[in-house]
Parts: C-alpha cells; sequence; structure tokens
C-alpha cells in the first residue's frame, strides 16, 4: 500500500516527487515541491520541512540530499520532505516573509485555509505533513542578511513525555546550543523600553514546531548557517543529525549517537530599536552577554550617536542583522536566557 500525499501515492520501497497545493490563485496554483522516500517496511513517520524563510537554503540542499540518497529498500517507515515550503519567498529571494502577503509563515501556524497566501501554505504543511508525522523537524538558518549560532531548538508543552521526547531528539544533532521555549519559559509579556529599545519575547507556539508540539509531535527546530550561503559543513551536521535521529526512530539500522553536548538556554527574546539609523555591535552571535552589558551604538546618517543598547538580561545572542541599516522596529538581536525562569525586568 503506497503512501498518500498530495498527488503522490508512493510504493513501498520507491522514492516519488511532487507537490502539496498551498494556494488556489488566479493563474493556477500555488505548489509545494514535496519528496517522499516510502521504505520497503512499514513504520514511523519523519516530517522534515526546509525554507519556512525563503532564503535559508542549508535546509534545502539537506531535503534535496536526503531525497536523492536514501535507499528506501533500506528504510523502515517514511520519511517526508518539503525542501521548499514558502515557494514565494524562495523563488524571489525574499527574506522573512512571503511576498504576496507580507506576512511572516513562521507565525501563523496551525494556518487558515481561508486565511492569507502563508495562512494557506500553514495549514497545508500541518494538515499534510505536521499531523501524519511521528516526529516532525523544521529546517531553518540566519536568513539573508542574519547571522546564528548553530543550534537546536524545541517547545515544552507541559506533558513530561513528549518534552522528554523532544529534548532527546533535539540531542541528536550535533550543536552545543539548545534552545528550550515554551509553556512555564516563553515571556511573552516582558517588555522595556530604554533609550530607544524595546523588547519582548517570542510567542513560540505560533511557529510550526511550536504547533507540532501543541498537537502532540515531538518537534525540533535546526537552526544552521545562513546570509543566503549553502555551507557544505552545515549541511553535513544536519544530514548525520537526521540519520541519527532515523536511527533513533528504528527507520535505519544502527544505533543513535547520544553521546553529544548540549548547553541549554530559554525562551526568544527580540530585542528591537525604536529608531533608524546605522548599527555598530559591541558583541557577536554565540557571545554570552550580562544584563546591562552595551549590545552596540546607533549613529544617524550624518555621524551623530543617537542612541547605546544595552542588554536587558544575561544571555546568549542567538541572532544578529549582518547589515549596519537599521529602521525603528527593526531587530536589534535576539537572546536566549541562561537562567529557565524568567528575570524581573
Amino acid at each position: 500500500m503506497g503512501f498518500k500525499i498530495g498527488d503522490l501515492d508512493v510504493l513501498p520501497g520507491t522514492t516519488g516527487f511532487g507537490h502539496l497545493v498551498g494556494n488556489h490563485r488566479g493563474a493556477g496554483d500555488l505548489k509545494i515541491p514535496i519528496t517522499v522516500v516510502n521504505g520497503a517496511k512499514s513504520g514511523p513517520v519523519l516530517g522534515i520541512t526546509a525554507a519556512v524563510h525563503g532564503c535559508e537554503y542549508n535546509g534545502v540542499i539537506t531535503c534535496v540530499t536526503l531525497g536523492r540518497d536514501l535507499d528506501p529498500k533500506q528504510l523502515t517507515g517514511t520519511l517526508v520532505l518539503v525542501p521548499v515550503a514558502n515557494p514565494p519567498a524562495f523563488d524571489t529571494r525574499t527574506p522573512f516573509y512571503n511576498p504576496l502577503d507580507g506576512v511572516n509563515l513562521n507565525r501563523v501556524f496551525p494556518g487558515n485555509p481561508y486565511g492569507s497566501s502563508s495562512e494557506q501554505i500553514a495549514h497545508a504543511l500541518y494538515q499534510n505533513v505536521i499531523l501524519r508525522s511521528d516526529v516532525y523537524i523544521d529546517l531553518h538558518s540566519g536568513d539573508m542578511y542574519e547571522e546564528i549560532p548553530l543550534h537546536t531548538g524545541i517547545n515544552r508543552v507541559g506533558d513530561a513525555d513528549l518534552d522528554a521526547k523532544a529534548e532527546k531528539i533535539a540531542r541528536l544533532f550535533d550543536m552545543n546550543l539548545l534552545c528550550i521555549m515554551g509553556k512555564g519559559i516563553d515571556d511573552v509579556g516582558a517588555t522595556m523600553e530604554t533609550e530607544g529599545m524595546t523588547f519582548a519575547g517570542l510567542r513560540s507556539g505560533l511557529t510550526s514546531c511550536g504547533n507540532a508540539a501543541l498537537a502532540g509531535k515531538p518537534a525540533v527546530l535546526i537552526e544552521a548557517g545562513g546570509m543566503g550561503t549553502v555551507e557544505p559543513r552545515v549541511v553535513d551536521i544536519e544530514i548525520r543529525g537526521i540519520h541519527n535521529v532515523m536511527k533513533y526512530m528504528g527507520m535505519l539500522s544502527g544505533s543513535p549517537d547520544t553521546s553529544l553536548n548540549h548547553t541549554p538556554c530559554y525562551g526568544m527574546y527580540i530585542v528591537k530599536t525604536k529608531l533608524g539609523g546605522l548599527y555598530t555591535p559591541d558583541v557577536a552571535c554565540g557571545d554570552i552577554v550580562k544584563k546591562g552589558q552595551r549590545l552596540g551604538t546607533m549613529m544617524d546618517i550624518r555621524g551623530r550617536r543617537i542612541a547605546e543598547y544595552h542588554s536587558p538580561m544575561e544571555g546568549f545572542v542567538l541572532m544578529m542583522y549582518t547589515t549596519p541599516v537599521r529602521a525603528s522596529g527593526e531587530t536589534i538581536v535576539i537572546l536566549g536566557r541562561l537562567t529557565e525562569k524568567p528575570e524581573s525586568h
């Protein structure tokens, strides 16, 4: 019996290439490419998406490589790969947003079948990939002008068994930093306005992995590489990690490597500027910063210093833009706390 998804019906022991429909549009359907590697023996389903943000390319190459190189006759269960989850952004090299509606796809899960383009894409991915998977992995990078340290991420939902399984899967990737978000951790009410700066916690439940976790699926976010490039070393880390996950799930023969070391951080805090200008950072991605430490400075186009930005917490620097240009409302850095419980602000 074949594995049916989108326009595919993939027989056991074979690989199929096809599409999901993201939107029905005036000139034809918006099609999302999918690859299904259906093992010779029935078993669990591993779902993997990439390019939820259109300029995050390492995951695309990882999915393409897995779909090309995995032998379905040696596989137990089914691997569902979505190498390009956001085709409009991918095709137009648009970072962060779907150019058809100006929406960040990774903030609207589980989507809406009657919503905007991004909401409909999220709905198609949620219904066809996430809900049908026993484990779900979403491959991200720094986008076109983002720099990040290698890290994995999970969303706790308060189910001890599910949360523990997601963390165990995240620790199968050779990436030292593990960002833990979700119930009891996300501090979405955190806010501070000073020196032209504001910050707040990410509403992680609206992301692909956050919604997968809420649906009872162990889900892992991968953040690897970025800046609009493909890095073979990073692709290799992702592929080795996914092979490790498939061994853990019993999809490939052999025992998973569970000896990898990881350092946890907690939550994601987006620090934004209320001023525009040219930003000069004082910290780098992966740095640990102290509360009150200067993150960087802003000058206007005449060269006058107009603001200094100081860290609202002790934590890891999880993301920075690589360009100096900032407009009001744009991100300075994203931080992850060192401690599980939020500080008082």
